[in-house]
């Protein structure tokens, strides 16, 4: 035709690295910014998990051996802000120190028991696995509320334990709770939330 004797001009860089071996480049370079972005996620979710461990350990450090004489022995102290049961091998009740002298001998037992039925079921262990699985799948809204469902399941269970363990302490127990909600976050405890 009559462009045949038109010399053709070289294709543009950016349309020469969009085909052949410069998509190829594209998408290695890709993939890899993707792999980096997910890793670090992956090791900042880690680290911080690692982080808690430590300052949990360093908190506990100095808390006290206390008895209860239908729950047996538990740690008291000024490290954290709520009970909790924590351990693998040998697992452990922690409650803090105000705990004591804010709560009822019944609420107090109603705590030990729900940590209680927290170590019977092994849910230190599966919060553990819970909390690496978010780690993992950091970047998943879908999991996370998978997780946050399990352990919901699990708080649940123990309340149940709980209630058939104190019959006709169910008013005292949905107190007790909600004082240890508020006594989380921090508001003061001597009203109630609005539900």
């Amino acid at each position: 035709g009559f462009l045949s004797g038109v010399p053709l001009l070289p294709a543009p860089p950016f349309i020469a690295e969009t085909t052949g071996a410069g998509a190829a480049r594209a998408q290695i370079d890709w993939a890899f910014i993707l792999a980096a972005i997910y890793f670090t996620g992956v090791a900042a979710m880690l680290l911080r998990l690692f982080l808690s461990a430590v300052l949990l350990r360093r908190s506990l450090a100095t808390a006290a051996a206390a008895e209860h004489p239908c729950h047996g022995a538990f740690l008291t102290g000024d490290g954290a802000a709520t009970a909790f049961s924590y351990g693998f091998e040998a697992p452990k009740i922690f409650v803090p120190r105000d705990y004591l002298e804010q709560f009822t001998p019944l609420q107090i037992a109603q705590i030990l028991a729900h940590e209680k039925a927290h170590i019977a079921r092994r849910d230190p262990v599966a919060f553990a696995v819970l909390s690496v699985i978010d780690a993992i799948w950091w970047h998943s809204p879908f999991v996370h509320r998978l997780t946050d469902r399990c352990r919901l399941a699990a708080e649940l269970a123990c309340d149940s334990r709980v209630l058939k363990a104190y019959p006709g302490a169910e008013k005292t127990y949905a107190e007790t709770m909600l004082r240890c909600l508020r006594q989380m976050s921090g508001a003061p405890t001597g009203h109630a939330p609005a539900i």
